[in-house]
């Protein structure tokens, strides 16, 4: 997942992200994986997101409304990963 958020930032099209850490507060009780960095307009914007299997999406998103969340199987694509991340930036 880094790889990818790596990846989009480099193209300029996130400007920076920054993991949770592990067992962190926003990791265990926000279910927050990762704070997107992007620029909406003229201003910096930070979009927090969680990082799930299709099994537990639901749940995530019951449990954190306020939360974009993502799903990511096996077979997913770099590009459809990529797509799915803007598209939780974008509803923000």
């Amino acid at each position: 997942m880094s790889s990818l958020l790596q990846e989009l930032k480099e193209g300029g099209i996130i400007r920076d992200f920054l993991p949770a850490s592990d067992l962190s507060f926003q990791d265990i009780v926000e279910g927050i994986d990762f704070f997107i960095v992007y620029i909406d307009s003229t201003r910096y914007r930070i979009c927090p997101l969680s990082v799930t299997g299709r099994r537990w999406l639901e749940e995530h998103k019951l449990r954190h409304p306020e939360i974009p969340v993502i799903d990511i199987e096996e077979n997913d694509t770099a590009a459809s990963v990529k797509s799915k991340i803007m598209e939780a930036i974008n509803h923000r």
